[in-house]
């Protein structure tokens, strides 16, 4: 049931389609062993939908957006998820999924703006800073 606008995603880019969902839920690129961490257009698409985000990526993942001066919604959705990976990062995603659908519609739209708070920010700071500078001046 998708009363909320609740969809997991995949690797479709149809915009359209996430333009429909309130929340996104991406899987991010893992690497061999967890040695690197990526951030692909799994991770920014609902960020440039100004979409809340769950992700299911590898532990430590929303820690390493905030060094970005990405937000999450710590506050708003529980990110215990964040310190586990694998199998016990799906449990705690689906524990906090179920929590959201709980949720009744006046909650619903309280998070939902709530939210865009954070998702208008993320935007403008990704349109504002030089990542790829950031970047190479990380590596060197």
């Amino acid at each position: 049931d998708n009363h909320h606008g609740l969809f997991l995603t995949n690797r479709t880019k149809d915009a359209n389609f996430f333009s429909q969902a309130d929340l996104l839920i991406p899987s991010e690129t893992l690497m061999e062993n967890n040695t690197c961490i990526c951030v692909s257009e799994k991770t920014l698409t609902p960020i440039f939908l100004h979409r809340p985000f769950i992700l299911n990526a590898q532990n430590n993942f929303l820690r390493m957006l905030h060094g970005y001066n990405i937000k999450t919604f710590s506050g708003i959705i529980d990110e215990t998820y964040d310190k586990y990976d694998g199998i016990d990062r799906i449990k705690c995603i689906k524990e906090e999924v179920k929590r959201l659908l709980g949720y009744s519609d006046s909650e619903w739209k309280k998070f939902l703006l709530e939210c865009n708070e954070v998702s208008v920010y993320n935007v403008n700071i990704i349109r504002t800073t030089n990542y790829e500078q950031k970047i190479i001046k990380e590596l060197c």
